[in-house]
C-alpha cells in the first residue's frame, strides 16, 4: 500500500460514514479535514482552495447536498481562474448522466480503502 502525501476535504452528515472515510484515507497517508455538510465543506474550500488536493462528499446531505456543493465549487474555480480540485461523490445511488457533469467521479457505499486508493490513483497520481 502506498503512502499518499495529499490533503482531502470530506463531508458526510452521517458521523459513522465520516469517520470511516477519514480512517480509510488516513491509512493511505492522506491528511483529512472533515465537514458535517456541503455548506460547511464549501466554506472551508472557498476560504483556502489551494489547501486541498481532492474533495469527497456524500450526495445527500442537509443544508446543501453534494451536487449543489459541487456546482458552487466549479463556479468559484471558474470565476477565480484557479486549478480544478477533483470532486468525488460518495453515495448509495447509481448515477445517471445528468448529474455527473458537476463531479469528477463517485464511490458507491459501502466504501472501503481500495475504493479511495483507486480514486486517488485515477485523479491525483496520474
Amino acid at each position: 500500500m502506498k503512502n499518499y502525501n495529499i490533503k482531502a476535504l470530506i463531508a458526510d452528515d452521517d458521523i459513522v460514514n465520516l469517520k470511516l472515510m477519514s480512517i480509510y484515507l488516513q491509512k493511505l497517508g492522506v491528511m483529512v479535514e472533515s465537514a458535517k455538510d456541503g455548506l460547511t465543506l464549501l466554506g472551508k474550500y472557498l476560504t483556502n482552495p489551494h489547501n486541498y488536493d481532492i474533495l469527497f462528499m456524500d450526495i445527500h446531505m442537509p443544508v446543501m447536498d453534494g451536487i449543489q456543493t459541487a456546482v458552487e465549487i466549479l463556479e468559484f474555480e471558474k470565476e477565480e481562474n484557479i486549478p480544478h480540485t477533483p470532486i468525488i461523490v460518495v453515495t448509495t445511488d447509481i448515477f445517471e448522466g445528468k448529474i455527473t457533469k458537476s463531479i469528477d467521479d463517485y464511490i458507491l457505499k459501502p466504501v472501503n480503502q481500495t475504493h479511495f486508493e483507486e480514486i486517488i490513483k485515477k485523479h491525483i497520481i496520474k
